[in-house]
């Protein structure tokens, strides 16, 4: 069995700038795109706790949608002191 992150493909699908609607990501657009995005063969998606609401949009368009093993989930921290980060990357991870 071969572990997913062997075969990324070099097209990744960038959770910073997501459709709004009314001021509002837009998470039923933001499905489509992520179906789309699976459906054309990649898998590796990058969200990060800096972008205002993607993460939260990211849980419920991919990670609450998906099996884990169908896609490879990058998050990231803002540098900083070790311990800020730390936490960060924690509710990061909460989010998603």
């Amino acid at each position: 069995m071969a572990y997913l992150g062997e075969d990324i493909k070099k097209l990744g699908f960038g959770l910073m700038r997501l459709p709004k609607n009314d001021g509002v990501i837009d998470v039923e657009q933001v499905k489509v795109m992520v179906d789309k995005f699976l459906d054309a063969g990649f898998t590796y998606f990058d969200t990060a706790w800096l972008y205002a609401g993607s993460e939260d949009a990211t849980r419920q368009a991919l990670v609450d949608r998906y099996p884990r093993e169908k896609y490879q989930l990058a998050t990231k921290i803002q540098p900083g002191r070790i311990a800020r980060a730390v936490r960060r990357q924690l509710l990061s991870l909460k989010h998603l």
